[in-house]
């Protein structure tokens, strides 16, 4: 098994607890974002790692989970935020220090060209316990590079998904639609490693939904956009019913209507009103839902 193999299967398997389920690589050269945003770390290599980590639905669950056991994550500035943050980076200590690098040991002190390099000065280096070599890391997260002062962290995480192989973007809906799970992904964050991209670029999905379809989204997203352009308040029951428009079209091959967010989760990600987060653990406990009888689709 390569490298670029392992690193990729043992960060799905770390991370899958947790409900993180989508762990795409990508040559992160592929991302060529606009001036003056940045391009991602190339370590200087001329093909480098990249993993792009989505969510579905499946987080909700293990991150409830997780707020009715760590109390002082719900009172955080943005408890989900949080909880996929402190997810990845701990997911990517334990890759580093779980990954047998004395298998590539002998490769790396004959081969120059080697997919594995020794950093000793990085402050994103992680050693491993068992060897005095590293593999120079870094993360960038999908809710960062908004403030003045991380602007060196921004990227434009549509554009990167629909690079990447994962995702396509579609013009009409502005939304990166999963071949699998449609517009029911979150995008979260990239992971970019100091070892060369193996294989050809990925190919892009292609997706198949009938015109007429989209017509009627284009239309509706043309509502939305004059609003905005008005400085009129789009609701985000506005934007859900664009996804759920798209959803019910659905790729030729997969039903993307099975991938759609519970009511708590819909409304949590529309509002991010904490208090949804606390009747979801009170609702997990008791067994009852408090508010939504049914997760029906909103007309």
């Amino acid at each position: 098994m390569s490298l670029q193999t392992k690193i990729v299967e043992t960060l799905k398997r770390i991370l899958l607890p947790s409900g993180i389920t989508i762990v795409h690589s990508f040559p992160a050269q592929l991302y060529k974002p606009q001036p003056p945003f940045p391009s991602l770390p190339s370590f200087s290599r001329q093909r480098t790692l990249a993993v792009c980590i989505g969510t579905t639905k499946d987080m909700w669950a293990p991150f409830i989970r997780t707020l009715a056991r760590i109390p002082a994550l719900l009172e955080s500035l943005h408890p989900l935020n949080n909880y996929v943050e402190t997810t990845i980076h701990q997911a990517v200590l334990n890759l580093i220090h779980d990954l047998d690098l004395e298998e590539y040991k002998k490769d790396t002190e004959t081969n120059t060209n080697s997919n594995f390099k020794t950093h000793n000065n990085s402050t994103t280096t992680t050693t491993n316990s068992n060897s005095n070599r590293s593999i120079q890391w870094d993360i960038r997260y999908s809710h960062q590079g908004m403030k003045a002062n991380e602007s060196h962290l921004f990227v434009a995480f549509q554009q990167l998904a629909s690079v990447s192989g994962g995702w396509v973007y579609d013009n009409v809906s502005r939304l990166c639609l999963h071949p699998i799970h449609g517009p029911w992904v979150g995008l979260r964050a990239v992971i970019i490693f100091d070892i060369d991209y193996e294989g050809p670029n990925p190919e892009i999905p292609v997706l198949s939904i009938p015109q007429d379809s989209l017509n009627d989204i284009a239309r509706e997203m043309d509502i939305l956009l004059n609003k905005i352009n008005c400085n009129e308040t789009v609701e985000w029951l506005e934007w859900l019913r664009i996804r759920d428009m798209i959803s019910k079209v659905g790729n030729a091959d997969y039903c993307w209507d099975q991938w759609r967010y519970e009511m708590n989760e819909l409304k949590y990600h529309g509002t991010f009103d904490k208090e949804i987060l606390k009747m979801a653990i009170i609702e997990r406990e008791s067994g009852y839902s408090l508010v939504y009888p049914h997760n029906s689709v909103i007309e």
